[in-house]
């Protein structure tokens, strides 16, 4: 009778299978930070904290996946050049007060 090898009920095939399944479901899971990686998103930290920390949620996936999809460009800005503000105006001086004798008084 010939030694058969010791079977455990596992093959070689079904154990690359799992360590297979295991690497897609990892590579899945933090599939939105690499799309954020690769797409150079200014916020690719912010995608991977939330994807690490909420990706177990189906939302939490999502939202981080949005973020990695989200528009690239920066803002643009639009800067209006303006006059330079006009010197301030200020109220007419009042005459000065008569303290004295001098023209116009009565003469006494």
């Amino acid at each position: 009778m010939p030694l058969a090898a010791a079977d455990s009920g596992t093959s070689a095939a079904g154990v690359i299978g799992v360590i297979l399944l295991v690497i897609l479901a990892v590579a899945a899971y933090w599939a939105p930070t690499l799309v954020a990686w690769l797409r150079h998103v200014p916020n690719v930290g912010s995608v991977a904290v939330i994807d690490g920390l909420l990706g177990w949620t189906v939302i939490g996936w999502i939202i981080a996946l949005a973020m990695a999809c989200r528009d690239t460009r920066p803002q643009q800005i639009a800067v209006v050049p303006y006059a330079p503000l006009p010197p301030p105006q200020y109220p007419p001086q009042p005459p000065p007060y008569n303290t004295g004798p001098g023209p116009g008084w009565p003469a006494s």
